[in-house]
């Protein structure tokens, strides 16, 4: 019979179905709860990859659209170049089409934070190079004529298909838009299709005539991009060379090279989210080894008997891993399913904090491919299965002899037990090694890896703890706290195996949330008292160009005359901000007024120095101040001298001082205007800060300026607690997905106690039973399965809160500066803490009610019959 059990693949199947499905029957609670685990961690993981595939393509598709068949371009960083760059280039049309660019931003009046971005283009010549199809009137194609008819009107644009569709826009119709600070009506001469640039920046995108364009934006003479269509590759590489060598102080890339520095850019915003989202995935993997570990221990007496009717042991792991198996396949493909609908969701949050952080650009809401996720989907799958095998390899040790005695399990984990603990401590002294390494690629691949090992050293470790616990107040405990209380905490212990496992998820989901929860706390009380001791005008004003964006726009020469001429006016502080390109990335500069600065405002210094010394040190010199991110990413220091490359060419300024700066983790440079004015020729100025005599409100001297611009002139001011408030605004929206991650993995993390418990209650029905035959209540047996529910929850907080504690010292201390570059100050939210960790506990609470009901209604003289 032995014979043909192992060796019959029929009775195989057929006995692996009995093995599974009837327990599956009998425990259905643990199979969907084990697989609403898996597919909430998967869901969450496949959501943060579609939506960061999503924003990468939408982001490569607008350069690459907008590009057309232009494969080499020539700009000035911001700076207009100046319009008799064509007729010195016209020898190089023999290696290609030579086409000038305008760029610019516009804004409609009645919602200035919704900008289009605007390219000025010759629309017959550019029609062939780039791929775009204009509409007239009913959404017609325009043929030649209609180009000649409708297109050279000096004040036409081309809006997009679908934004005009949004707004209610026809072809024809004369709408006004804020352009730099000025209104002006332009009229709409027709629609991009839908297609090829149309699609660009998800629709944002407009085109004008470059004449026209030249005109609006008031660049008449200048232009701001040389764009070249070269189809022999040699050709390309030979007049890039020619290029670098006669313009040195240009910008010469191809759009590949955009593409990369846009990765670059969101590289450790996309690391940090990634890791987030595989902490949701270890939980579930916990989730996955607990309900396996229980599935194991409950058929002990099965497997014992299996093998003595002559069933091997590699048919048994065979069965526990199919059973892993097909439960991890059902929640991959729910997880895959629900991690695609949430992906809209996550990509609008993240396309937001792109956008207020790094790219003020529309994404397109299209979500690429599951096969964009595979891999990541794959490695999920392969974690969750890794979690199984422990389990599967513990019916090893199994012996048939044995198997029929009780607490037999007990005595196979205690066996081991010392081994986890060993371990646990081997990966913490892992993760204090990996805590000191450096970045890796520029990343903390490092840093990640050490929260992984302490993660994993805190689960390991989580019996330890409990029996440490127990040892330490365990005599205390019988005094102090009811008989079910403390009878709860010794059935917690008489099952370590399955405590345990609960404990340690729980502890992971809790330690994570608390270090978040500490490093954002500390990182918004960082930038309050940032901005409270840098931002010292009483009045901020921008283009209106520039409410839904970053620094761009210029204000008009009328608009700052008008300024000077304001009642209550102590000072005003001139700004402008313009990326420069810097070792092959784009860092900004910010020229501003230092000797205004200087005597008004201040920088705090992460150097040594006064920092009014420091700034007085920049006025009419060569010299300028680097931000921290600046300062770790490339080890530059104060003394050290950087070569920045200008209108006329390579110059050297020497380092004066290291500043705070949370604005951007790219790094800034800080020069005097003036200075910038002379080495950039450029003297356009972004933004103005306005600082108040005394008695005089910002509220009043507002309506003040507002009544002295020109007619037709729109800025936007804000005030300084608006500004300060509108920057808080922004950190929160930045971090909202953050808390939306964390409940996932808490929620998965209650659902592997809820889990537990079930399964513990069902695997002591029959001692359940006896203590209700010798006296016991059902009331005292339901409170003592509250009680083993929150005692899971009190010592997870504990242990979940000091472990998060050194969590987020890793967090503020390696990863932040390895990703970011910015210094933190530790600042605890109790407030937050004690609400997240009371809901927890209520949680696990919550999460014991069901099991209560199930040991409530046991029946009681045939169970006792039956022991």
């Amino acid at each position: 019979m032995a014979s043909t059990l192992s060796a019959n693949k029929a009775n195989f199947k057929e006995l692996f179905w009995r093995f599974t499905l009837r327990h599956v029957q009998d425990e259905p609670a643990r199979f969907i709860l084990t697989i609403a685990g898996i597919a909430l961690g998967i869901a969450l993981m496949v959501a943060i990859q579609l939506s960061n595939e999503a924003a990468i393509n939408s982001f490569h598709d607008s350069i690459n659209l907008m590009a057309g068949r232009a494969n080499l371009s020539l700009s000035s960083a911001g700076v207009p170049l100046p319009e008799t760059l064509l007729k010195d280039l016209a020898d190089t049309r023999k290696l290609g089409e030579l086409l000038p660019v305008i760029e610019g931003k516009i804004a409609p009046l009645d919602n200035p934070k919704e900008f289009l971005t605007v390219m000025g283009l010759d629309l017959f010549k550019d029609s062939e190079a780039r791929d775009f199809q204009v509409l007239g009137p009913q959404d017609r194609a325009l043929t030649a004529q209609d180009f000649l008819k409708f297109l050279p009107q000096p004040d036409g644009v081309l809006l997009t298909q679908k934004y005009a569709k949004a707004r209610g826009i026809e072809v024809g119709q004369k709408v006004r838009f804020i352009i730099n600070d000025q209104v002006l009506t332009l009229t709409v001469t027709g629609l991009l299709q839908n297609t090829g640039m149309g699609r660009a920046m998800d629709g944002t995108l407009a085109v004008m005539d470059i004449a026209a364009a030249q005109k609006v934006f008031n660049k008449i003479g200048k232009i701001d991009r040389l764009d070249w269509v070269i189809t022999q590759e040699a050709d390309r590489d030979t007049l890039e060379a020619q290029l670098k060598k006669l313009y040195p102080a240009y910008k010469i890339e191809r759009p590949a090279r955009r593409n990369q520095q846009v990765e670059k850019m969101l590289s450790a915003f996309k690391a940090n989210l990634l890791a987030l989202s595989l902490v949701s995935i270890l939980v579930g993997a916990f989730l996955v080894y607990n309900s396996m570990s229980i599935a194991v221990v409950r058929r002990v007496e099965e497997i014992g008997i299996l093998r003595t009717l002559g069933i091997t042991q590699k048919q048994i792991i065979r069965w526990v891993m199919a059973e892993s198996f097909l439960l991890a396949l059902v929640g991959v493909v729910l997880g895959v399913l629900l991690g695609k609908l949430m992906a809209y969701d996550v990509l609008k949050i993240i396309g937001k904090t792109i956008q207020n952080l790094y790219l003020p650009i529309p994404l397109e809401q299209r979500l690429p491919s599951l096969a964009h996720a595979g891999g990541w989907i794959l490695f999920g799958i392969l974690i969750i299965l890794a979690a199984t095998i422990p389990p599967a390899l513990s019916t090893t040790r199994i012996e048939p002899g044995l198997s029929m005695r009780k607490g037999y399990t007990v005595v196979l984990f205690e066996q081991k037990m010392w081994k986890l603990t060993l371990a646990g401590f081997i990966a913490w002294g892992f993760a204090a090694f990996l805590s000191a390494l450096p970045p890796l690629g520029g990343l903390p691949w490092f840093g990640f890896g050490s929260a992984f090992c302490l993660l994993m050293g805190l689960v390991l470790l989580a019996p330890f703890f409990l029996q440490s616990f127990y040892s330490i107040f365990g005599n205390l405990l019988r005094f102090i706290v009811p008989s079910e209380a403390y009878l709860a905490f010794r059935s917690l212990l008489s099952d370590l195996s399955r405590a345990s496992v609960a404990l340690g998820a729980l502890v992971m989901a809790v330690a994570l949330m608390v270090s978040v929860a500490v490093m954002v706390g500390s990182f918004r009380q960082t930038v309050i008292i940032w901005l409270g001791q840098t931002l010292k005008a009483d009045l901020y004003i921008r283009p209106a160009t520039d409410m839904g964006g970053t620094m761009e726009s210029k204000l008009d020469p009328l608009t700052l005359k008008a300024f000077g001429q304001i009642p209550g006016v102590r000072a005003q502080e001139k700004l402008r901000t313009i990326p420069i390109t810097w070792k092959g990335v784009d860092v900004p500069i910010a020229a501003m007024d230092i000797n205004v600065l200087a005597n008004n405002g201040t920088v705090i210094l992460k150097s040594e120095g006064n920092a009014q010394t420091v700034l007085n040190s920049l006025v009419g010199q060569n010299n300028l101040l680097i931000s921290e991110p600046l300062a770790l990413k490339y080890q530059v220091k104060p003394g050290d001298w950087i070569t920045l490359t200008a209108a006329a060419g390579p110059v050297s300024l020497q380092v004066k001082g290291v500043y705070y700066d949370y604005a951007n983790d790219r790094g800034t440079f800080m020069m005097d205007r003036a200075v910038y004015a002379h080495l950039f020729k450029d003297d356009s100025v972004n933004g103005v800060a306005l600082y108040l005599q005394t008695g005089f409100t910002p509220e009043a001297v507002i309506q003040d300026i507002l009544k002295r611009l020109p007619d037709g002139t729109k800025v936007f001011i804000q005030s300084n607690a608006g500004l300060k408030n509108g920057a808080l605004k922004v950190f929160d929206q930045t971090f909202a997905i953050t808390y939306g991650m964390e409940a996932i993995a808490l929620i998965v993390a209650v659902l592997g106690i809820l889990t537990t418990l079930t399964s513990l209650i069902l695997e002591r029905r029959e001692e359940i039973v006896i203590l209700r035959y010798i006296g016991a209540r059902r009331g005292q047996v339901s409170r003592m399965i509250l009680w083993e529910a929150g005692w899971i929850g009190l010592l997870g907080n504990l242990m979940g809160f000091l472990a998060g504690l050194v969590l987020a010292l890793l967090l503020i201390n390696v990863i932040n500066v390895q990703s970011f570059g910015w210094t933190i100050q530790w600042h605890m939210p109790w407030s937050f803490l004690a609400f997240a960790l009371g809901l927890v506990f209520i949680a696990t609470l919550a999460a014991g009610f069901y099991p209560a009901r199930v040991a409530d209604s046991l029946p009681s003289m045939r169970e006792v019959t039956k022991e």
